[in-house]
């Protein structure tokens, strides 16, 4: 798969926030989709859970609190199911029995989202950046697994893009392999090199990369066209960063 396309629809499924702020922060991504702010689980178990178990996504049952941070002024809650974590959700000062029926709606509307959004396209892109702390290494048995159970699903519109974060590759000499026509997978050194975060990703270098990629308009708004104009204009001025890094 060539990372030179148009795609009607971008999204996220994990690993972590990264990934869906690297979509918005290029004007890829114009709505919240149900995995943009979790983390935790495996990349094949949320493909599983969202193709063949979505029903199971949030139960209250299932839920187990996690910890608190104080810079999001929520608590975590750890799904036992599934093992995604729910950190931006659940508010500080309510009960997880009083916030449950909101938070539960509002991932319901995601889900319905995401699925009438990818019946009504033409070629759908699903990534996968896998952070830097997290080394395991997929096979590619494995990731073709995951995007069996997609297509099964969906259908061949679906194409998967995965990146692994590997220091043996710098940003210039990327190791790129298709594994068939609709499954790219991407290795370079996108690690932040943050010790107080070791999930961080070098934004940079995600963006040059992201840039290449390009999106249709049918699910942008007039507000959301706008935005990505200025932005392309801005690119064009400041210079190709696709070049730059």
């Amino acid at each position: 798969m060539s990372i030179n396309q148009e795609f009607d629809l971008i999204f996220s499924i994990g690993e972590a926030c990264s990934c869906s702020e690297t979509l918005r922060k290029c004007r890829l991504q114009f709505f919240s989709y149900p995995f943009d702010w979790l983390f935790g689980s495996t990349f094949l178990d949320r493909i599983k859970l969202f193709c063949l178990d979505i029903d199971n996504f949030i139960n209250i049952d299932d839920l187990e609190y996690a910890y608190e941070e104080k810079s999001l002024l929520c608590k975590a809650y750890r799904n036992k199911y599934t093992d995604i974590t729910f950190n931006h959700d659940f508010p500080k000062d309510l009960s997880l029995e009083h916030a449950f029926t909101e938070v539960k709606s509002k991932y319901n509307r995601r889900i319905k989202r995401l699925v009438q959004h990818i019946e009504q396209s033409k070629r759908v892109l699903v990534v996968y950046i896998q952070t830097p702390n997290n080394q395991s290494v997929l096979s590619k048995e494995e990731i073709l697994d995951g995007y069996k159970i997609l297509n099964d699903k969906y259908g061949d519109k679906i194409n998967l893009l995965y990146l692994f974060s590997d220091s043996n590759y710098q940003y210039n000499d990327k190791f790129i392999v298709d594994l068939n026509e609709n499954v790219t997978c991407i290795k370079f050194d996108y690690n932040a090199y943050n010790k107080d975060i070791p999930y961080a990703v070098n934004k940079k270098l995600l963006i040059a990369l992201f840039n290449k990629i390009k999106i249709t308009d049918k699910f942008m708004t007039t507000k959301n066209k706008f935005r990505r104009f200025v932005y392309k204009f801005t690119l064009f001025f400041k210079g190709d960063l696709w070049k730059r890094y």
